[in-house]
C-alpha cells in the first residue's frame, strides 16, 4: 500500500524535533525498495555555500551512489533531484515504482555491456560474458530481481554503506570512497510445502533471505568468475574530492591493492599488491590540516591522503581488516593522534581481528 507508513518510511531520512520528538519531515531514497537499497551511511550536516546561496545542508549517500544534499531544515533537495522512469515489470504480483530518484550530485555508475565483461585470463572473461547474456539487465540500478535471475548494478553492498562521507566544512570540500561491484539476484518460488525450508543455504549457516513464510527466497551473490574474480574490470573502489559549492569532482583515484585477498584459486591470501582500486567498507576521516586518513579497503592497509589532490602520502599494513571510520584526538602530549579499530570484515573476507591502533602525526 503506498499510503502505508511501511512505504512512506522506507529508506527514508526523517528529521523530528529534538525537544518535542515531533515529525519534521522525511526524504525518501529509493521508491518501493526491492534491492536492499536501506540507508546504512550516516547523514552528514554541514552549512554550504551552493551557487552562491548560504545552506544548512544534510548530505545523504546512498548505496544506489545518490548523494542527496537536502536543507536540513525542510528536507527540500539543495542539489536538483530528478524522478527517472524505470521498468515495472518483473514477477507477477508484484507492485513497482514507475520513478526512482536521481540526484544531480551522484556516482551512479555507468552502465554495463558485454564488453564490459572483464578476467584476468581470457576463460573467466568468457565465462561472466555468458553469465551477463543470461541475466536480465536494464542498464541501471533498479533492474527488478526475476526468478530467472537479474544483474543489480551496484549491488547490496552499495556504492556507499556504512562509514559514510566526510566533509570539511571550511574548504566546502567532500570526500567520500565510492564501490563499483555488481551482484546477481534470483528469486526462489516458494510453495506450501517449502515455506520453512532452506533454499539455498546449508544447515548451521546463516539463513539471510531465505524469507521464510514469504512469497520468494532470494539468493544474492556477487557477480564474479570461478575465480572468485569481479566480472566488472577495476577499479572496485575509489575516493573522491568533491567542491560542494558547485558540485564539481576535484580529483578522483583508485584506493587500495591486491594484497591480502581472498580467492578461491589460492590456498592463502593474495601476496602481491597491485593498484586495482579495492572495495571499502567504512568511511574516511578528514582532518584541519588537510590529511584525509582511510582504512575499510580490503588489503588491511591504514592509508592518509592529501584532501587537496587525493596523493597518496603514507600508509601501513595491519594485522586485520580496517573496516571501520578512523578518529582523531588531542592526546595530553599536545599531539594529535588517527585512531582505527582493525576487526576485519566477514562479508568482504578480510583478516579478522580486536585491535584498535593509534598513529601519533608528526
Amino acid at each position: 500500500d503506498p499510503a502505508s507508513n511501511t512505504e512512506k518510511f522506507r529508506d527514508a531520512l526523517v528529521a523530528l524535533d529534538l525537544k518535542t520528538g515531533a515529525f519534521k519531515w522525511r526524504y525518501q531514497s529509493s521508491n518501493h525498495d526491492l534491492w536492499d537499497r536501506d540507508n546504512p551511511s550516516q547523514p552528514s550536516l554541514v552549512d554550504i555555500n551552493y551557487q552562491g546561496k548560504p545552506q544548512p545542508a544534510v548530505i545523504l549517500p546512498t548505496k544506489t551512489g545518490n548523494l542527496f544534499v537536502l536543507n536540513r531544515l525542510t528536507g527540500e533537495p539543495v542539489y536538483p533531484v530528478e524522478q527517472v522512469k524505470v521498468s515495472t515489470d518483473g514477477i507477477k504480483g508484484e507492485q513497482y515504482a514507475a520513478t526512482q530518484p536521481v540526484s544531480s550530485l551522484n556516482f551512479i555508475p555507468q552502465p554495463l555491456t558485454e564488453k564490459s565483461m572483464w578476467g584476468i585470463t581470457p576463460f573467466d572473461q568468457m565465462a561472466c560474458r555468458t553469465t551477463f547474456r543470461e541475466l536480465r539487465y536494464d542498464g541501471n540500478p533498479w533492474t527488478p530481481p526475476t526468478e530467472k535471475g537479474s544483474l543489480i548494478f551496484p549491488g547490496n553492498i552499495g556504492v556507499f554503506n556504512w562509514g559514510s562521507v566526510a566533509v570539511d566544512p571550511q574548504r566546502q570540500m567532500l570526500i567520500a570512497a565510492p564501490v563499483r561491484l555488481a551482484y546477481k539476484y534470483n528469486l526462489i518460488r516458494r510453495t506450501p510445502e517449502t515455506e520453512t525450508q532452506r533454499t539455498f543455504t546449508k544447515d548451521g549457516t546463516p539463513y539471510w533471505n531465505e524469507n521464510f513464510h514469504g512469497d520468494y527466497a532470494i539468493h544474492i551473490q556477487q557477480m564474479a568468475s570461478g575465480l572468485g574474480i569481479p566480472c566488472i574490470a577495476p577499479p572496485w573502489g575509489r575516493m573522491v574530492g568533491v567542491d560542494l559549492t558547485t558540485g564539481k569532482t576535484e580529483w578522483l583515484r583508485r584506493v587500495g591493492t591486491t594484497k591480502n585477498l581472498k580467492t578461491s584459486f589460492l590456498p592463502g591470501r593474495f601476496p602481491l599488491g597491485f593498484p586495482m582500486g579495492m572495495v571499502a567498507h567504512g568511511g574516511p576521516l578528514l582532518t584541519a590540516g588537510d590529511l584525509v586518513f582511510h582504512g575499510a579497503t580490503a588489503d588491511n592497509f591504514f592509508r592518509a591522503y592529501d584532501s587537496t589532490t587525493g596523493e597518496l602520502l603514507w600508509q601501513t599494513e595491519l594485522s586485520a581488516g580496517a573496516q571501520a571510520t578512523p578518529s582523531t584526538f588531542m592526546g595530553k602530549d599536545g599531539k594529535q593522534y588517527a585512531v582505527i579499530a582493525a576487526g576485519g570484515h566477514g562479508s568482504l573476507g578480510t583478516t579478522a581481528g580486536d585491535s584498535v591502533v593509534a598513529f601519533r602525526l608528526k
